[in-house]
């Protein structure tokens, strides 16, 4: 029960009715709700973070989320644009496909939103060679003809790598020469032709025959 205190007047019980408004606005302050502007976000972002590096002959899909507040993947409902058309192709989907080596900016676009994603495209690192063969590994040559060697080297995935480096040797230079695998056959005899790339050699075996003259 509240008191009511008058000046110089004793305390007298409050009547019920003076109390209810109070009750009542109370509740009515208690009952709101004040909305909470970092729950009410809807900032745009890209799911791929900030920075890609691709190699040329690599793909990728960039994707895009809004938070509403709890985050919501867009699908169809994103406008991707670049200006970087020499370096990437941008699809409707936010698929890249690396054109040239360069940098682009991609910018994802979704109700007046609008989030940046800075893309490297680099070119792709040729790998060490890990084997070389020299093909075929025995022939025979008649003086004065010619003939090829086919050097293969490969990488660690056995993929062939193609490499103008190739240092070439002919142990008699007399019996066979050579220039990039090219064979010239010159007296009989048998030689030894190798080809280095790097720490890697491999040789085949020569045979110069003479030449057989027809008969007149």
């Amino acid at each position: 029960m509240a008191y009511v205190r008058g000046a110089g007047q004793r305390t007298k019980p409050a009547t019920t009715g003076i109390m209810v408004v109070p009750l009542l606005a109370s509740t009515l302050i208690l009952g709101c709700s004040v909305p909470n502007s970092e729950t009410a976000s809807e900032d745009l972002q890209i799911v791929n973070g900030s920075a890609q590096t691709l190699v040329l002959g690599d793909s990728m899909r960039l994707e895009a989320v809004v938070m509403e507040p709890l985050p919501r993947r867009l699908s169809g409902e994103v406008i991707w644009r670049t200006e970087q058309t020499d370096v990437i192709a941008l699809g409707p989907d936010g698929a890249v496909t690396p054109r040239g080596v360069g940098a682009a900016t991609v910018t994802a676009e979704y109700q007046g939103r609008s989030a940046t994603v800075a893309i490297k495209v680099s070119s792709p690192t040729v790998n060490a060679p890990a084997s070389l063969t020299l093909r075929p590994a025995r022939l025979t040559l008649s003086s004065g003809q010619t003939g090829t060697l086919d050097a293969i080297a490969r990488g660690p995935g056995g993929k062939v790598i193609d490499d103008p480096s190739l240092q070439w040797r002919s142990s008699d230079t007399e019996v066979i020469a050579v220039e990039s695998g090219r064979l010239v056959a010159g007296r009989p005899g048998e030689a030894v032709v190798s080809a280095t790339l790097g720490d890697l050699s491999s040789s085949a075996a020569i045979s110069v025959v003479a030449s057989q003259v027809p008969p007149s």
